[in-house]
């Protein structure tokens, strides 16, 4: 496993085996820059940084080899960019940017580096780049994230501009085998068949979705409500059918008065860290709960804040069934096969059989 601090200008290299740290590249053979952006190959083996390039209008793009900690090639990109992606068996690797006030987005071999397409649109591609699990296709939000431009990477043309409408877009998948690109925005989940570029599947969402959390491979999602309900919808023809829910938050005694004065009360869930495994089967977040009270005062209210403490929990996704509970340490990433989970403490990373994770 990797880690990168940037803060620190360091890249850590753990065994997932036995949870040590094998070794550290510092100065000697690292950027004495903090990155800017920093991305890990799905499969572990490479990483992507991108750091101060020579002046304010470049910057450097490098792949490094983790196994070797050597860099496999560096090229020069437009200062105003996006976090570059790796394809899902990382073999490309895709970044925009903007150079003399053109945007484009480039596609290298992520090994080599050789310059595999250079792709252009009718108008600026911002974040959130996505390969179809197949490779034949990349697609990307324009800058207003309300409109999905697809290209062809076999031919480098652009293929289809989908409208999702005028609210910004969340969440970008491909779903069921390639053939399907799934958008999410707060109120809206829509499919569109890549085959035709038609719009194949347009639903409302529930009235009380608060955040969509996760949107899987076969189409289906996880959503918060309002009310900290966490759901499973699988979109069908005729609507959303409800595969299963778990209330995240169990409901507290409200005090009705502070210092005799009526306020009323509102229990709250911060969500920090969102990890699903690789083959889907296992979902973990990590939460911070509390209370906020609010007292009318002559011009405005007073808000009183109670802070509950911090938990972390799995879902295995197929069936909402809960486990782990592992306070003071995070769940910082799935290793590639999806056995295990990696938690980190203050002091120490453990290493946790997801088998182990559900009660």
């Amino acid at each position: 496993m990797a880690s990168w601090e940037p803060h620190a200008d360091k890249l850590f290299i753990w065994d997932l085996k036995t949870c040590e740290l094998e070794r550290a590249c510092t100065w000697d053979n690292m950027p004495r820059h903090s990155a800017y952006f920093n991305v890990v190959s799905p499969s572990g083996a490479l990483l992507a940084l991108v750091t101060p390039g020579e002046d304010d209008e470049r910057v450097l793009l490098a792949v490094w080899d983790i196994a070797t900690m050597s860099v496999q090639w560096q090229t020069s990109i437009g200062a105003q960019c996006f976090p570059p992606t790796f394809s899902q068996d990382g073999k490309l690797l895709a970044c925009s940017q903007e150079d003399k006030s053109v945007v484009t987005v480039l596609v290298w071999d992520a090994r080599t580096g050789q310059l595999e397409t250079k792709l252009e649109g009718p108008d600026s591609v911002g974040r959130d780049l996505l390969f179809s699990p197949n490779r034949e296709t990349l697609s990307g939000l324009d800058r207003k994230d309300e409109r999905i431009l697809v290209w062809s990477l076999r031919t480098g043309h652009l293929q289809y501009i989908l409208e999702a409408g005028h609210d910004s877009i969340s969440h970008m998948r491909y779903v069921k085998d390639n053939t399907t690109l799934c958008a999410v925005t707060p109120n809206t989940l829509v499919h569109w068949d890549l085959r035709t570029g038609k719009e194949r599947l347009r639903l409302e969402l529930p009235g009380d979705t608060d955040a969509i959390w996760l949107v899987l491979s076969d189409g289906s999602f996880l959503a918060k409500s309002e009310t900290n309900v966490l759901a499973r919808w699988l979109p069908r023809p005729n609507g959303l059918e409800e595969v299963w829910t778990v209330q995240l938050l169990k409901p507290g005694p409200v005090p009705r008065s502070i210092d005799g004065e009526p306020i009323t009360m509102d229990r709250f869930v911060d969500f920090h860290v969102l990890l699903a495994s690789p083959d889907e089967r296992y979902f973990v977040f990590t939460a911070t709960t509390g209370e906020v009270a609010y007292r009318k005062v002559e011009k405005g209210t007073v808000k009183y804040w109670t802070d509950e403490g911090g938990y972390n929990r799995c879902f295995e996704i197929a069936t909402g069934r809960i486990g782990f509970d592992g306070p003071g340490a995070f769940p910082i990433m799935f290793s590639p096969d999806g056995n295990r989970l990696v938690l980190k403490s203050q002091r120490e990373l453990r290493l946790v059989p997801t088998a182990s994770l559900i009660e």
